[in-house]
């Protein structure tokens, strides 16, 4: 079957990656091979839907021409990383799409074949590669008896505890939860150990549900690698900046438990815990970026400073609308007299003329180092 003189591609999309693991091949290129690992990966795991889905593939080749009219891959990904899955499942296809054009000296149209949702998302990222015009999902058929649902059972809560991707959701963040139960309950604390249990909760749904992880862990593993190998300036403007943002939230926990109403909360936060917290980011910008720069002679320092003044400005706006706040009562509460909270305090002030300022400092940094 051919379209517009494209050369039909069925790929078969293994995501998490099993395949490659049985088999040591995260790119399995042609019929007979794909026959073959089919075969062999259905020894090894002959429950496994992934063996389905080859075999849909297989056969969805053979409806597209066959031999010489089409042809077939199976292509992994990434066994925990989602967003890195996509990345290696792009780059696989890409170069797959390269040596078929390269051979046939045609262009290239996809069909995706897989056995679960994750796959068909791949979809997206596979789209300006070349035109998807087939998507094809495999759904085993299964007849259960009461023994079979308690094995099937099983197979889920085996994968739950053991596989990678689900076992930090349903093992390890309700593990961290009942450790942080039991440890604060244990020094009385009950009444704190639920509020911080629910944070964790709440946190674990936030990350996961915006996906979150990829962009977490590269944060925390520079951070780790500054303070395994950077210079002590750096070190020291991460451990300010980590001892202000744990300050921040032991001073605001502190505020809300201690304050007679809800008002006079939100007024010393902003009043403290906030400015305290710019405090630490601009001792951060001080030490790990700007006085590195300047030991290491490198004095182009425009971004910094710009970062410097704007971090500097919001503090001192949260501090004024905070102190405002404090000082006018409760009656502050009425949405006309907050409006103007915000400009008697000079919070919107101290916002402008902070931006202001680090917009001409980025400006002339960059016109003189175009000049340069």
């Amino acid at each position: 079957m051919e379209r517009d003189g494209r050369i039909p591609l069925v790929l078969v999309i293994d995501v998490d990656d099993d395949v490659s693991e049985v088999l040591g091949e995260p790119v399995i290129v042609g019929e007979k091979r794909v026959r073959e690992a089919a075969l062999r990966y259905g020894e090894e795991r002959p429950e496994d839907a992934d063996v389905n889905a080859m075999l849909a593939g297989i056969n969805l080749y053979k409806r597209l021409g066959g031999r010489g009219r089409a042809e077939i891959a199976v292509v992994g990904g990434h066994s925990i990383d989602i967003v890195e899955a996509q990345r290696l499942i792009k780059e696989r296809v890409s170069r797959l799409i390269e040596d078929l054009r390269a051979r046939t000296g045609r262009q290239v149209e996809l069909y995706l074949v897989s056995d679960g949702e994750d796959e068909l998302m791949i979809s997206e990222v596979l789209r300006d590669l070349a035109p998807i015009t087939g998507l094809k999902r495999v759904v085993i058929e299964q007849h259960l008896g009461i023994e079979g649902s308690y094995i099937l059972v099983f197979r889920y809560v085996k994968k739950a505890m053991f596989d990678p991707r689900f076992s930090k959701y349903f093992m390890g963040i309700p593990g961290l939860t009942l450790l942080v139960l039991s440890l604060l309950s244990l020094v009385g604390l009950l009444d704190i150990a639920v509020k911080l249990a629910l944070a964790i909760l709440g946190a674990s749904m936030v990350v996961r549900g915006f996906n979150l992880e990829s962009q977490l862990y590269q944060t925390a593993y520079s951070i780790v690698s500054t303070l395994r190998m950077g210079h002590p300036l750096q070190i020291a403007g991460v451990l300010v900046g980590t001892v202000a943002l744990l300050g921040s939230l032991v001073a605001a926990a502190l505020i809300v438990s201690t304050s007679e109403s809800p008002y006079q909360a939100i007024a010393s936060t902003l009043k403290y815990p906030l400015p305290s917290l710019m405090a630490g980011i601009v001792g951060y910008i001080l030490l790990a970026r700007l006085l590195y720069k300047v030991v290491n002679e490198d004095l182009v320092v425009f971004r910094e400073a710009s970062m410097l003044i704007l971090a500097s400005g919001v503090a001192m706006a949260f501090y004024s609308l905070g102190s405002y706040l404090e000082s006018s009562g409760p009656q502050m509460l009425d949405p006309g007299a907050l409006a103007s909270g915000f400009i008697e305090s000079r919070f919107i002030s101290y916002i402008i003329i902070a931006s202001g300022i680090a917009a001409i400092i980025e400006a002339v940094g960059r016109t003189l180092q175009h000049r340069l």
